[in-house]
C-alpha cells in the first residue's frame, strides 16, 4: 500500500498511475485529512456467460404483490 501527500502525488502521478494499474494501493490524502484511492477501471467488452452463478432468483419473484404494494413500484 502506499500512502503519498497530494503535493509530492502531483509530482509522481504516472508512477502512481502504473502501480495502481499493477494491482497496488495507491492512497493520495490531503492536508485537511481528507483522501482518495486510485483504482483502475475495467476496460474490455464483457463476455457473455461471466455473470454465471452469481445471480439468483427465488422461486416467489414473480408473485403478485402484497396489497397496496403495486401502488408503490
Amino acid at each position: 500500500m502506499t500512502i503519498i501527500d497530494i503535493t509530492k502525488a502531483q509530482q509522481n502521478l504516472a508512477a502512481l498511475i502504473e502501480a495502481a494499474t499493477q494491482g497496488n494501493e495507491v492512497i493520495i490524502t490531503r492536508p485537511d485529512g481528507s483522501a482518495v484511492q486510485l483504482i483502475p477501471v475495467a476496460t474490455g467488452t464483457p463476455q457473455f456467460g461471466s455473470a454465471r452463478g452469481k445471480i439468483r432468483l427465488h422461486a416467489d419473484f414473480d408473485d403478485p404483490l402484497d396489497d397496496g404494494m403495486e401502488d408503490a413500484a
